[in-house]
């Protein structure tokens, strides 16, 4: 692992560099992220953002997604969405 001390007045870092496989957990590894090939999985939790969510690629679930606003774009492709359940 290699850290970068960002300034000597402070308790920032800045550029982490982790390996391939390498796992960040939090709270006791209650949520972890890991990485491999090209891929961070997010385990144990969600991800919430306040601002803006861009995927330049596929946008998988393997449950359930919410989204509780209204302006909602997609940017030349077709959504594809499950039907309600009758």
């Amino acid at each position: 692992m290699e850290m970068h001390w960002e300034s000597k007045n402070t308790n920032e870092w800045s550029d982490l560099f982790l390996a391939s496989g390498s796992v960040i957990g939090f709270d006791n590894n209650d949520v972890t992220i890991t990485h491999s090939a090209n891929l961070l999985t997010i385990a144990g939790g969600g991800v919430t953002t306040s601002g803006t969510l861009t995927a330049d690629g596929a946008l998988d679930s393997n449950g359930e997604v919410t989204i509780a606003d209204t302006n909602v774009a997609f940017d030349g492709a077709t959504p594809h969405l499950p039907q309600p359940e009758t």
